[in-house]
């Protein structure tokens, strides 16, 4: 007995009958009608759309036997598979390769059996369409011709299966994607976004539906438009050069804020030409093909207007609080200039005082008098020092004091207060 041979294209041959997707699946009345009328055409007792795997051949439909598969290597249509002409045995007894084998010493006793190869498009071979006899028999020329035309119809039923097969994975694939695009625009519209594509040019070629909001225009209306249009001029060129430098390094840009003139009516109430400001965040695409070549940009658009205006509010209140800070800086030094000088003056005649003939009470009040105004003179000083502090320019010198003499001082500024409350 002579085993099926495996074809040089074996792999490729798995691949493609794997593909249908038809093996193991419940019988099909488009493919058992055609069975059916082979018996009738050659009086067989057996027909068989036979597929060939890797260790088997399974039948798709078979007419005449119980059996759904068999083992490859003891096939008849194993052989059929490698022929590009039908494959005709008159009588297997007779014939080496197969008067030993299980199939005609044992069920289905298989005496005369003719298979067509089964092409795919791809010009594989699948396995065949074949009719089986118990008896030694020819087939004639007309019974062939027949068998050759139900297996071209089992072809075709097979390309419709793969056929079928793609275009249900395309259905699949398609509803994948359209679940995923939901599921982006629903984000972008809840982080209230807009997703925007431009061509080489920068016009628009795709605005999602929140631009209306953002702008008054629907985005029927924004294709075609130029991404610059509507931006002032300066920011025009600036945005410009953001993009041209994105492209050239094919690396995004972010976040862009760009002042956007929106459609008349749509404005504040301040005056001003109604805008709204933009956040724009893009990036490059390339033609995803050989050439690779620069077709536009993608990206999205977020209207950042209220986060614009509290910026402004701030930045009004800042400059406010620090006009304010100045003007207690210029009071506090002009105040201080008016009380220090003269308080020098006192500081000066108290030491003036201190030079003439005084009694040994009038040279203490002088004292008094003199450690009162340097007090005070501090104290205005550490004054000057706060707006120092708050100016950033304070500078601290360490200088040696005497305990004593600050206990003394304070004695004397509160021994008056002391007596009079004796």
């Amino acid at each position: 007995m002579k085993l099926a041979p495996i074809p040089k294209n074996e792999g490729d041959r798995l691949k493609a009958l794997r593909a249908l997707c038809i093996l193991d699946t419940p019988p099909e009345e488009r493919f058992d009608r055609l069975t059916r009328l082979a018996q009738k055409i050659t009086g067989t007792p057996i027909a068989l759309v036979s597929l060939v795997d890797d260790t088997r051949q399974w039948f798709k439909s078979k007419q005449g036997v119980t059996a759904c598969q068999t083992d490859r290597s003891i096939s008849f249509c194993g052989h059929a598979i490698m022929e590009d002409a039908p494959f005709i045995i008159e009588n297997a007894l007779e014939d080496p390769r197969f008067c030993d084998n299980p199939l005609v010493l044992g069920d289905p006793n298989i005496r005369a059996y003719a298979g067509i190869p089964l092409r795919l498009p791809n010009g594989e071979s699948a396995g065949s369409f074949c009719v089986i006899d118990t008896e030694p028999r020819p087939f004639a020329a007309d019974q062939i011709a027949g068998l050759k035309d139900l297996a071209f119809i089992t072809s075709e039923e097979l390309s419709k299966v793969e056929f079928t097969e793609n275009v249900q994975q395309l259905k699949r694939l398609t509803e994948q994607l359209q679940a995923s695009e939901k599921r982006f625009r629903d984000v972008s519209v809840a982080c209230g976004e807009y997703i925007w594509e431009a061509d080489e040019n920068g016009r628009y070629t795709f605005v999602s539906s929140p631009i209306e909001s953002i702008t008054g225009y629907s985005p029927e209306r924004m294709l075609g438009r130029s991404l610059f249009e509507g931006v002032p001029e300066e920011e025009a060129a600036e945005l410009r050069s953001v993009m041209e430098l994105a492209r050239k390094k094919n690396k995004a840009f972010q976040k862009l804020i760009v002042p956007y003139l929106i459609r008349p009516g749509r404005g504040n109430e301040t005056g001003r030409e109604p805008c709204r400001w933009i956040a724009l965040s893009g990036i490059p695409q390339f033609d995803a093909g050989k050439s690779s070549s620069f077709i536009g940009y993608r990206g999205v658009g977020l209207d950042v207007t209220e986060n614009k205006e509290y910026e402004e509010v701030l930045e009004r209140a800042k400059e406010k609080a620090e006009a304010a800070n100045h003007a207690k800086s210029a009071f506090l030094a002009m105040m201080s200039h008016e009380i220090r000088t003269p308080l020098n003056s006192v500081v000066g005649f108290t030491e003036i005082l201190k030079t003439t003939e005084l009694s040994s009470d009038q040279l203490e009040y002088v004292n008094s008098i003199s450690s009162s105004s340097e007090v005070l003179l501090n104290v205005i000083n550490d004054v000057l020092d706060f707006s120092k502090i708050e100016a950033g320019r304070l500078e601290i010198i360490t200088k040696p004091f005497s305990i004593v003499e600050s206990i003394q001082q304070v004695k004397t500024l509160t021994q008056a207060k002391a007596v009079e409350k004796r």
